[in-house]
């Protein structure tokens, strides 16, 4: 579970923004809170939706998270000649002298509570701490890597022999991160729910997912066909059956990483292993099968005669339906991407519902429909706006529980007529009179 998330000096984020997970106290319990286990934070939200103009950072948030991702699980090998790359801010020369950090809290498959801070320069990193408390009460915090610039010390967990750390700390290089290269070393395993964790995350760019992401975990046996037509009958989508055939063309790269991932974890095989099987493959190709009025099958093909809508929804029931059996975090950008809006408030509803959210998955996603501006269906800090300051250019995260009387019945539940309004910020400024 995703606790907070915080990123500063990255792209056209300069000072620190933060991405609570956490509920605000001040707001009635609607039944959507997920229970931790975990006494300091005894409870999470289940989704997040993130809304703001055109260019005003969305998707720079969710890369934010995802180039962390990037840093933690590749940085292991990386020579001390190594760089970075530069995603600093660039538009006030304050920021050319300060580090990009990131921030982050979670709780692992092992219940503990985790936190990780790492800043950096291009060609070296300043600061690097985990931490990490128990699940049991009374607990005290942890530090298991505290890292400033050349000063490393190392918790005795990690290892019982003083003079291996001392050996590991020598090996260290301005590139590498302590969780990394310790966390690859074969006779440390102090980290390996935190890599997991991080290598659980999923990330989705709605705009073209492809559909061999569903089609492979069905084909591998990691995701049943049944509870996908059940998600495509419950969606009012009209398909009777389907069936997946293999064809001798490419998977992207992208799909590939995400299904070798799942894969990787139900069957227990390393990473590289499933990855360079599915290269070697065949990809899959799709046929969904239609009920005509005399009640026989009409075959379609599915990517040149069905809907938009029916093939994005296909594609993404996939991640949606494995991140609710197994309890992980699901990013989407743009998730209203050819969808309808009342089927966009049901796949929020399937994270929001304990009925179908009974692992604790959360969902974070952004989007530009005003109908999720509606209270039935979010609480007003699972709301996050994100804007860009007209004078220096840094965009700002808030949430909608932060204006006033957003606890309670403020001007009726569906709200999006305020915020086309201005009065939450976020939208864009159009001039359309002075012309174009």
């Amino acid at each position: 579970m995703l606790i907070q998330f915080s990123l500063e000096n990255f792209k056209c984020i300069g000072k620190k923004q933060t991405l609570y997970m956490q509920p605000v106290r001040k707001i009635k319990d609607s039944g959507h809170e997920l229970e931790t286990g975990i006494a300091r934070e005894p409870y999470v939200l289940p989704c997040v939706s993130i809304m703001g103009a055109n260019a005003s950072g969305k998707s720079t948030l969710i890369e934010g998270l995802f180039f962390l991702r990037w840093v933690v699980q590749n940085s292991s090998e990386r020579k001390k000649d190594s760089i970075f790359p530069d995603k600093r801010f660039r538009l006030n020369p304050k920021y050319n002298n300060l580090p990009t950090s990131f921030e982050i809290s979670f709780i692992a498959d092992d219940n503990f509570l985790y936190e990780y801070h790492i800043s950096f320069f291009p060609d070296k990193i300043e600061k690097e701490v985990l931490t990490c408390v128990k699940n049991i009460k009374g607990s005290k915090k942890i530090v298991l890597i505290n890292r400033e610039k050349n000063n490393f010390e190392l918790n005795s967990i990690i290892h019982p022999d003083s003079n291996i750390l001392k050996v590991w700390k020598a090996d260290i290089n301005n590139q590498r991160t302590f969780l990394s290269y310790l966390g690859n070393k074969g006779d440390v395993d102090v980290f390996d729910m935190v890599l997991r964790w991080f290598g659980d995350l999923k990330n989705i760019n709605n705009e073209k997912i492809p559909h061999v992401i569903t089609s492979a975990m069905i084909n591998a046996g990691t995701l049943k066909k049944e509870n996908v037509l059940k998600l495509l009958g419950a969606a009012d989508i009209n398909i009777d059956n389907f069936s997946i055939k293999e064809e001798k063309t490419d998977i992207p790269s992208d799909a590939l990483e995400f299904i070798a991932s799942i894969i990787s974890k139900q069957t227990r095989e390393s990473l590289d292993f499933v990855s360079q099987k599915l290269l070697d493959s065949k990809s899959l190709s799709l046929v969904f099968e239609h009920k005509n009025i005399s009640g026989e099958s009409v075959v379609f093909d599915f990517e040149n005669d069905e809907s938009d809508g029916t093939r994005h929804f296909y594609s993404l029931s996939g991640p949606v339906l494995e991140a609710l059996e197994n309890g992980r975090v699901l990013i989407i950008d743009e998730l209203n991407q050819s969808l309808h809006p009342f089927l966009l408030r049901k796949l929020i509803q399937l994270f929001t519902d304990k009925n179908t959210n009974k692992k604790g998955a959360q969902l974070i996603f952004t989007t530009h429909d005003v109908t999720v501006l509606d209270k039935t269906l979010l609480r007003p800090d699972e709301i996050y706006f994100i804007k860009k300051d007209e004078k220096l250019f840094e965009a700002e995260l808030y949430s909608l529980a932060e204006f006033e009387g957003m606890g309670k019945n403020d001007r009726g539940e569906k709200i999006y007529k305020d915020y086309l309004s201005g009065r939450f910020g976020a939208v864009p400024d159009i001039d359309w009179e002075s012309g174009f």
